[in-house]
């Protein structure tokens, strides 16, 4: 059968209000092509009122072919109703190659929402049900990731990990703070990250819960996880299902979980129960806490064992832990106990000699009030010198600055950031954390509020403040090398400031203590005697 080809004046042709393709690229190179070899390929279109076309399929080609200088396009005409027009442009357009992921998806979203199932959808368009599910959950991304996808700054699969975030909020929290860890000068945010941060601060692991996953009456409400939607292993589309790691993916429900498996640990009073600040210092900074969990290791006859393991069959008190703000629960044991076993069977274990001598006795917390108190001077002589250092700027130094400005917003690392948004006392903005009621400063956002509003000169001096803040945060060994000279070059005495602030510490350390004030002895009813 002949297809009728008829040639219609560009001035004739008009875009389609529905066509779902709103991202048209290498429009130059296509105009190229068809100054050379002309239309290969007709228009699809519909008649409209008078001459006019309505194009159903081929808008990129028409667009060519205006900025090539045509006058026509061969098109082949047809009679279509509004939803026949909707559903050919959908199609036609998911069958492409280089289709954009957000039109795609937005695509999809519509012939769901025309009742078709994703099965029906991956067998008319050619593709399998995995790539359309995947698809799909871009319709869910929050506005900030989709923009982001659109500029290139957060890459496909990376936008993909983000969709797995059940609310635009924590969407837009996690994307915030990625977009400001420092990747050794890449300023897009890839899909290896996206994947470690939400499997760590969003995706719970049910393989380690302090509850029975049958158990249908610990929150009732909720009921049993091994039956859950709510977990990868029941989402085979988007998670891989030949894992063992079986994930929760409602971490509201997780977290009621926690708290009341918490309540009933404790009213059974199995063990003993340790919460709040020295809770979260033995699951978060393990280091200075005295508490030390099971599930750590330790460097023990050449290689890593947990702690578990290390104390098995020996009478050691254990230890449960809350921590207050996302609610897990870990077992521990002090460290000295811990030294004591190792002391018994590993006594030349390195995690031995370490412990035994570590902050758990006077020598080792003699030790670390030490190093404390070098760090303390440290940081105060580094904001000393970038103070002293940023009053000495002159205009010769601004030059440089605030090209500079936006890049290294990105690649900050957030507690330096921090550090100088306090110093230079910027108005901050805040957000709501997930789980917490307790509002969190927004650093790029804070800055990015700067940025805009300071005026040149005061903008100058934040950057710089910036950049010799992360210089000063990274003095390692010798420290950097921009540590090590900007603040000579521009006059600021370093030597001096040094014994300035250890003058001022040992004065402080050497203070007497206060008398305290004598008790006052109350007098008997009935006036003196």
């Amino acid at each position: 059968m002949t297809i009728a080809v008829t040639e219609i004046p560009l001035r004739n042709l008009q875009p389609s209000p529905t066509n779902p393709r709103k991202h048209l690229t290498g429009i130059e190179e296509l105009a190229e092509s068809i100054k050379q070899v002309g239309i290969q390929q007709p228009l699809g279109v519909r008649k409209l009122k008078g001459a006019k076309h309505e194009i159903i399929f081929g808008e990129r080609r028409y667009t060519a072919a205006k900025m090539a200088g045509l006058k026509s396009a061969p098109c082949i005409v047809r009679e279509y109703d509004d939803d026949q027009v909707l559903e050919i442009q959908i199609i036609e357009n998911l069958q492409r190659e280089d289709v954009h992921p957000l039109d795609e998806a937005d695509g999809l979203k519509v012939l769901v929402d025309r009742g078709r199932s994703i099965a029906e959808i991956s067998e008319r368009i050619g593709r399998p049900t995995a790539h359309v599910a995947k698809r799909l959950r871009l319709t869910i991304l929050a506005p900030a990731a989709r923009k982001a996808l659109d500029d290139e700054t957060l890459t496909l699969g990376a936008a993909v990990e983000l969709s797995k975030l059940p609310t635009s909020e924590l969407q837009e929290t996690a994307l915030s703070e990625l977009s400001g860890r420092h990747y050794w000068g890449d300023n897009v945010v890839r899909e290896a990250k996206v994947k470690e941060y939400v499997n760590d601060h969003y995706l719970l692991r049910l393989r380690a819960i302090p509850w029975k996953m049958d158990d249908a009456q610990l929150v009732p409400e909720a009921g049993a996880c091994n039956v859950c939607p709510k977990r990868s292993s029941a989402q085979s589309e988007l998670f891989d299902t030949t894992s063992k790691t079986d994930l929760c993916l409602d971490r509201a429900c997780f977290r009621g979980k926690l708290v009341a498996i918490w309540v009933n640990m404790k009213a059974a009073g199995e063990g003993k129960f340790v919460e709040g600040d020295a809770a979260e210092d033995a699951i978060d900074q393990r280091y200075t806490s005295s508490y030390i969990t099971l599930d750590d290791v330790e460097w023990v006859d050449h290689k890593r064992v947990k702690v578990s393991t290390l104390i098995k069959g020996s009478d050691v008190e254990i230890y449960h832990l809350q921590h207050p703000e996302t609610f897990e629960i870990k077992k521990a044991v002090t460290k000295s106990a811990l030294a004591n076993v190792l002391v018994e069977k590993h006594p030349e274990s390195p995690a031995a000699n370490r412990l035994s001598s570590s902050s758990t006795t006077a020598q080792g917390k003699a030790a670390r009030k030490k190093e404390l108190e070098k760090q303390r001077q440290e940081k105060m002589v580094q904001e000393r010198v970038i103070r002293k250092a940023v009053t000495l700027l002159t205009d010769s130094e601004f030059d440089m600055f605030h090209a500079m400005g936006t890049y290294i917003i990105g690649r900050m690392e957030s507690d330096v950031a921090k550090r100088v948004i306090k110093s230079a006392g910027l108005d901050e903005v805040t957000y709501k954390p997930y789980m917490s009621d307790k509002p969190a400063l927004d650093v790029r956002a804070t800055l990015e509020k700067a940025f805009k509003e300071l005026d040149a000169e005061v903008l100058h001096t934040l950057i710089f403040e910036l950049l010799l803040t992360a210089a000063a945060a990274g003095n390692y060994s010798n420290g950097s090398e921009l540590w090590k000279t900007a603040p000579k070059q521009l006059g600021v005495d370093v030597a001096a400031i040094k014994k300035e602030v250890a003058a001022e510490r040992k004065k402080a350390l050497t203070k007497k203590p206060k008398t305290p004030p004598k008790k006052r002895v109350r007098k008997p009813a009935g006036g003196s005697s």
